[in-house]
């Protein structure tokens, strides 16, 4: 498996204002983990490597490792669908490389919000932000993830048996899989 280095230098206001330094670990915000999501979007040597369109596999890999942040390639096909999920107490990006997602946002009433997002695009989202992700329409996609801080616990909703949502804490490395289908 081939690694890579890469650096990334993210200025922040806070180090413009003051001598102070940001301490080593300190979370992103969703802006700077848009800002890596697009420069590594740009650099296909640092991704490409890394893509694996599997039928029946939806592969992730974790190209980055910090204390602040981490950063995953994912390959999408066929029927994936993570399923409604949160990201615990990291806040995050999402890059399109290839391919189309469509992501469906938790809703309240008669539907839930959805758009696709195509090659190019990049959404950030807070810790709060609940979605869910499955490739157009079976077409072969490519993403970068970043979140900030790393992911730990994470939260994946289902309908109970009675109707209501539940919550289902799972480990942040674990596959998500929609848990309704």
């Amino acid at each position: 498996m081939q690694r890579f280095s890469l650096t990334i230098h993210i200025f922040r206001k806070e180090n413009i204002l003051s001598t102070a330094k940001t301490p080593i670990g300190t979370p992103l915000s969703p802006d700077e983990c848009v800002a890596i999501a697009a420069t590594l979007g740009a650099q296909p040597d640092a991704w490409r490597p890394h893509v694996n369109h599997q039928p029946g596999v939806r592969h992730f890999e974790r190209i980055v490792h910090e204390d602040s942040h981490e950063v995953y390639v994912i390959s999408w096909v066929d029927d994936h669908d993570t399923g409604f999920h949160d990201h615990g107490v990291s806040c995050g990006a999402v890059h399109v490389l290839e391919g189309g997602i469509f992501e469906e946002r938790l809703g309240f009433g008669e539907s839930n919000l959805e758009r696709l997002v195509e090659p190019g695009e990049t959404i950030r989202f807070a810790p709060s932000y609940i979605h869910r992700f499955r490739p157009q329409n079976g077409i072969p996609t490519t993403s970068i993830h970043v979140y900030s801080p790393p992911l730990g616990a994470i939260g994946a909703y289902h309908r109970g048996d009675d109707g209501a949502l539940i919550r289902t804490p799972i480990d942040g490395e674990a596959e998500l899989v929609n848990l309704n289908a």
